[in-house]
């Protein structure tokens, strides 16, 4: 009898703990960020990351590497950058995986460059 009820119980008490997790998960901070954002406001995120990529591509040459990452003092490690955002493999940011990075940085998603 005593497994009986160890095995009835057993399924609602895993119902309550996937419960309490959810909740603790909906309270996070990381669900307090999501949002809806409209094209406009992508628009302005991708215009913000063109002159952010501009200040920090200081040889001009459509890039940016890791030498011009500390020369900007950015905060993020420019290997972990390269790990999430460099598509092509070539050991540098172009105005696109950066932008891509800032967007997503702006949305809350990870935290990259943080300014």
């Amino acid at each position: 009898m005593r497994d009986l009820c160890k095995e009835y119980f057993k399924g609602y008490i895993m119902k309550i703990y996937i419960t309490a997790f959810l909740i603790i998960l909906a309270s996070s901070p990381a669900f307090a960020c999501i949002h809806a954002y409209t094209d406009e406001e992508l628009a302005i995120l991708h215009e913000a990351a063109e002159v952010k990529f501009t200040q920090y591509d200081l040889n001009k040459d459509g890039y940016i590497d890791s030498e011009e990452w500390k020369k900007s003092n950015l905060k993020s490690d420019f290997l972990e950058v390269i790990k999430v955002a460099d598509e092509d493999n070539d050991k540098k940011l172009s105005k696109n995986e950066f932008s891509i990075i800032y967007v997503n940085n702006s949305f809350g998603m990870f935290r990259v460059v943080t300014r």
